[in-house]
């Protein structure tokens, strides 16, 4: 009950931070995004320690060769080698689009809006890895008795927020400086974010069969099998599904 009270402090706090400097702490928004960059990078790291520790402490199989879901990239031996890699690549790229954005928008006039305060980038870092370092100590105390799935939706969950941030970085802060509408802009990318954040503490709606209505509109569609229904698509899916997980939960 603590650890999903904190959880969800722990979420509005991460996100209050870079809303609470940029509304009212007069940060910039290369400033803002920059303390979001932080969060990404750090939160990966976190998120692979806590992997290398809970396969010491409770190994599975899918620490050594993890199956990820039908539909997404291969995996590549273990759970560690597939998350770290693509959430570090993603974080990379959003150094690099960061920094090529800041300078093209300075050579144009707006540096004020991409201004980048050391000081103030500094303070909001120092707090978003205050929580995250909390968050990660409060995980270890029950990361023993912690399934395999529980750290598999944890990458899971970051990868979501970290292409997030993606998105934002190369669409939001173009758009924001050149139209003005920093605090439209910011605003509604915070609220989808806090909401994505707080959205990954429930869990996933995921019913046993699908809805009637959800069947006649999916069957109308074209089908990637012919004379399978939705419905029995959705059965196989739910099938393999289950027994992905079960393949994965194997002790080591």
């Amino acid at each position: 009950m603590f650890q999903k009270f904190w959880q969800f402090l722990a979420a509005l706090g991460i996100n209050f931070i870079p809303a609470g400097g940029f509304f009212f702490g007069g940060w910039s928004a290369g400033t803002t995004l920059g303390v979001y960059w932080f969060e990404n990078v750090a939160a990966s790291l976190l998120i692979a320690l806590r992997i290398v520790l809970h396969r010491r402490l409770a190994p599975r199989q899918g620490h050594i060769h993890y199956e990820p879901r039908q539909g997404t990239s291969k995996g590549n031996g273990s759970l560690l080698a597939y998350f770290l890699p693509i959430s570090l690549i993603f974080s990379f790229a959003h150094g690099i689009f960061l920094a090529a954005i800041f300078l093209v928008l300075t050579a144009r006039g707006h540096g004020a809006e991409v201004e980048l305060n050391g000081r103030e980038l500094l303070q909001g870092c120092e707090l978003m890895l205050a929580v995250l370092a909390t968050n990660f100590l409060i995980d270890l105390w029950s990361l023993r008795q912690r399934p395999f799935a529980w750290i598999e939706c944890l990458t899971a969950v970051n990868l979501s927020r970290v292409l997030l941030v993606h998105v934002t970085i190369v669409f939001g802060l173009a758009a924001a400086a050149f139209t003005g509408m920093n605090k439209a802009f910011f605003g509604l990318f915070i609220g989808l974010k806090t909401l994505s954040d707080l959205a990954g503490l429930f869990p996933r709606w995921n019913p046993a069969v699908p809805p009637a209505w959800l069947c006649r509109v999916m069957d109308k569609l074209p089908k990637a099998k012919a004379g399978e229904t939705f419905a029995e698509y959705f059965s196989r899916d739910q099938v393999e599904e289950l027994a992905r997980r079960a393949r994965n939960e194997k002790p080591a």
